[in-house]
């Protein structure tokens, strides 16, 4: 395996991302630490049929964080060739037929990769997207081996609470999450924990 330049974009585009809100202009804007300001980050979620490692990805979402700020977005359903079960489909909303004419992991996972280049991945739980991540991307020849730095333990270091779901991180530092389980959604949400808790002042 080897890491390969991915030249162009083939199936799957990133966008610009747009906040919903605007900026405050009268709000003191946060300022982050070195770590934050000198990389560039793309925080990623998987939807999956399951957690073992026969399943297969559903969706991937991802959020690109350069200079403190988040730029572009990543999002893609995709066909996992085979039957997503309905307990699965009861968490993350997403069904058999949505995914039935979407595009193969092979399809996209070059995409994500260049997508990728030259950024730490940040994930919550990092591992087990990273796992099915790197699966894919074996099964079509080419390697990631960026950096990655899961959020879940900085949460842990930064926030004392009883549990550390994304979803209770979310709501201890006031950051919405609509949509949960859902992949951007998902990653949207860990880029803001993200940063938040590598504000200077954090």
């Amino acid at each position: 395996l080897e890491h390969i330049k991915v030249l162009e974009y083939k199936n799957v585009w990133p966008e610009v991302y747009m906040p919903l809100t605007q900026e405050n202009i009268f709000v003191k804007k946060p300022e982050y630490n070195d770590y934050i300001m000198n990389n560039k980050f793309v925080v990623f979620d998987c939807e999956t049929t399951g957690t073992y490692e026969t399943d297969r990805i559903t969706e991937i979402g991802a959020a690109k964080i350069e200079n403190g700020k988040i730029t572009q977005k990543f999002q893609v359903l995709i066909n996992p060739e085979k039957r997503i079960p309905d307990n699965i489909v009861a968490i993350t909303s997403i069904t058999n037929e949505m995914v039935e004419n979407c595009l193969l992991i092979k399809d996209v996972i070059k995409d994500f990769y260049k997508f990728c280049e030259d950024c730490i991945l940040v994930g919550y739980n990092v591992n087990f997207d990273m796992g099915f991540i790197t699966r894919a991307a074996k099964e079509s020849g080419f390697l990631f081996d960026n950096e990655f730095f899961d959020a879940m333990i900085l949460a842990k270091q930064k926030l004392y609470l009883p549990r550390y779901r994304l979803i209770n991180v979310v709501e201890s530092l006031n950051i919405k999450l609509d949509n949960a389980h859902r992949a951007f959604f998902d990653a949207l949400a860990t880029a803001e924990v993200f940063l938040k808790l590598n504000e200077k002042n954090n």
